[in-house]
């Protein structure tokens, strides 16, 4: 199978000695939808702007489809939205096309494909100062689209967006997919990525901790299986349970108990906490991706963990 992009070792550190990214090893296989996912600071934007040229790694490499990231012969390999879309507010939506096809050298007919497959269509001749949050999003997913580039890197192409706005944007994704590219998106709405991504990178502190599809994440490296209780006192099911036999990755997140038991039952999970006198109101067995994100990013040193919820880097 075709690699779309590849990261090797790469690095990057700023000015004033912030590091960004520590040794980024990655291969996405083209035809796939890979997401980034991380709290902000985790690196992704930076990997993101490496991989369109607008920043230079400090070590390692990059390439796409086989050509140096960055470099002139990856202009038309890549559609990119870097961040929030930057048009021009008293233009219409097709005029702001317009402009930028006539700087890739495509012609009218191809920013009326764009519109069409966008969803825009009736709206193109509107202002871009009056376009929803997300009409502009799709404006700006339009403009990544011009010139048929076969891989797309999509800045947080959801963020901000309504429930709606976000079902219309990963049916659209699935569907520029479905014609043979590739999707490289990062975001901060992990059960966004579990329903549109065929394989996830989690980052942490500018390293990648884990990769694989949802599922794979979901199950975690654990042995039997993840299980997520509701109790009346978390703090001291969380002590009986990290002393009970047949349980391990015992952690508190978000008001409830994470646990894994490794008999594949939750009932020497239950048993411990019942003869403990805890009240164990739910029980539920699985993780989200968000769980296995949390697990995988805890602060070892707070004893908790941050959700993933605001705009990301």
């Amino acid at each position: 199978m075709t690699v779309a992009v590849q990261c090797t070792h790469v690095s990057k550190t700023y000015p004033g000695g912030v590091t960004a990214l520590r040794g980024i090893d990655l291969s996405i296989q083209a035809g796939q939808i890979y997401g980034l996912v991380g709290r902000n600071g985790a690196g992704k934007t930076t990997l993101m702007r490496i991989l369109v040229g607008l920043v230079a790694p400090t070590g390692g490499q990059a390439s796409v489809l086989g050509h140096p990231a960055g470099g002139c012969s990856t202009g038309q390999l890549v559609g990119s939205l870097i961040e929030t879309p930057a048009y021009y507010p008293h233009l219409s939506g097709r005029d702001n096309l317009l402009l930028l096809a006539r700087y890739l050298g495509e012609s009218a007919p191809a920013v009326e494909r764009v519109l069409e497959t966008v969803g825009l269509s009736e709206r193109a001749r509107s202002r871009f100062s009056g376009y929803s949050l997300g009409m502009k999003q799709r404006l700006g997913i339009a403009g990544a689209l011009l010139g048929d580039p076969p891989v797309l890197i999509l800045d947080e192409p959801v963020n901000g967006l309504d429930p709606q706005a976000m079902v219309y944007v990963r049916d659209l994704l699935a569907r520029v997919r479905d014609e043979g590219r590739t999707v490289l998106l990062s975001s901060h709405l992990l059960a966004e990525l579990e329903q549109v991504c065929d394989r996830v990178a989690i980052l942490h502190e500018g390293a990648v901790v884990s990769e694989g599809t949802p599922e794979e994440l979901r199950r975690g490296t654990g042995s039997g299986i993840s299980i997520v209780l509701e109790v009346s006192d978390t703090a001291e099911a969380v002590r009986v349970l990290e002393s009970a036999e047949g349980v391990t990755d015992v952690r508190a997140s978000g008001g409830a108990v994470h646990a894994r038991s490794t008999d594949g039952s939750t009932t020497p999970v239950v048993r411990a906490l019942v003869g403990a006198g805890i009240e164990v109101r739910s029980v539920t067995q699985g993780e989200s991706l968000e769980s296995a994100y949390l697990a995988l990013t805890a602060d070892p040193d707070a004893g908790t963990e941050h959700v993933v919820r605001g705009a990301v880097s």
